[in-house]
């Protein structure tokens, strides 16, 4: 059964082969095991230390630099040692093997940011960030995580707290002392504060799904009539063939899913089967998903084929386009012959 007061170790780094790979240790035998394994003095703290690693049995694991950090100055808030080895997972489980027979715990998923919040190193603003800065696949998700992870929503929900409890002890003493002369401008206050409360919520509410756009990408449906040359745009974005494209129409039944960064930006590309409006049964399947698509998009590129005039749009797709999220592209317009309409209008049926 796992304890808080166990010392725990986990791989800090992902899993395969590499130049280097770090095991990190943390709890309150740190010390001793940094004296255990590399020698006659402690490990000064915050200082790196090239030495061999040998196993219970006296065996060299690895030449490794370690790094011991003492309390509460390191990520966690308690005694930690760092262990950088060479990059080959067998010496990383090696040594992780024999950290556990040294009586040292695996880390569960998430238990060295956990003990960072309960030693208060970072609140559970901070704590959400750190897993959004390693995920983050563009500037600006990187920007926001690196943000949030020096406290600035963790000070935004501190000022909307404040103001709550402000409330609250207003509130407690008229209940208290109901027959006490409070001032009339007490009251005045609730109300203020409330109201400052109730705006700073609202705003902080309204920035989720661009928060979710900065996490996930920003959802980009490809979209158009069979043959249009939508996985053709798929592969150019891309860089690579990653969608069939065929002269046949109707090749892609099912979406594609790719992520690209443009600028700043991370774009979730969806190529979706074509808007035939008398598709066959299978063919039919994958329309149906392009509709499901549509319905959760952030961003249209609607490519439209130049060599005839454009179809209308199903209603349920129109009635989602608009001119802010939408982009008309125009394919095969080399091939384009005398007289042929171009562009429709975002939304037009």
């Amino acid at each position: 059964m796992s304890r808080p007061t166990d010392t725990i170790a986990a791989l800090a780094t992902p899993v395969g082969t590499s130049a280097i790979a770090v095991v990190r240790v943390s709890g309150p035998d740190c010390a001793a095991l940094a004296k255990a394994l590399f020698g006659r003095a402690p490990l000064p703290p915050r200082t790196a230390r090239h030495t061999d690693y040998r196993n219970l049995a006296g065996a060299v694991l690895d030449d490794v630099l370690a790094t011991f950090y003492q309390a509460p100055r390191s990520y966690t808030g308690e005694d930690s040692l760092e262990i950088a080895l060479h990059g080959n997972p067998f010496i990383a489980q090696s040594i992780l093997n024999d950290l556990l027979a040294r009586g040292i715990r695996l880390a569960e998923a998430g238990e060295f940011s956990r003990r960072a919040f309960l030693s208060g190193k970072l609140d559970l603003s901070q704590a959400e960030a750190v897993m959004d800065l390693i995920h983050a696949r563009s500037e600006r998700a990187l920007a926001a995580a690196n943000q949030q992870l020096r406290g600035s929503l963790g000070r935004h929900l501190g000022e909307l707290t404040d103001g709550l409890l402000l409330v609250l002890a207003r509130i407690e003493a008229y209940i208290d002392f109901p027959d006490e002369d409070l001032p009339a401008e007490d009251r005045q206050i609730v109300v203020t504060e409330l109201d400052r409360v109730l705006h700073g919520t609202a705003r902080l509410l309204a920035t989720h799904h661009y928060g979710e756009l900065l996490r996930d990408g920003i959802k980009t449906v490809i979209i158009g009539e069979p043959n249009a040359g939508k996985s053709s745009l798929l592969n150019r974005l891309v860089g690579r063939d990653r969608a069939l494209v065929s002269p046949e129409p109707g090749t892609t039944r099912d979406f594609i899913e790719e992520r690209i960064i443009l600028g700043p930006h991370c774009l979730r590309l969806i190529d979706t089967a074509g808007l035939n409006p008398t598709p066959a049964a299978l063919e039919k399947l994958g329309i149906d998903k392009t509709f499901e698509r549509a319905a959760e998009a952030d961003l249209f590129l609607w490519v439209l084929d130049a060599t005839h005039p454009t179809p209308p749009l199903p209603d349920s797709i129109a009635a989602r386009l608009t001119p802010e999220n939408t982009l008309i592209l125009l394919n095969k317009s080399d091939l384009r012959p005398s007289g042929v309409a171009g562009v429709a209008d975002p939304g037009s049926g």
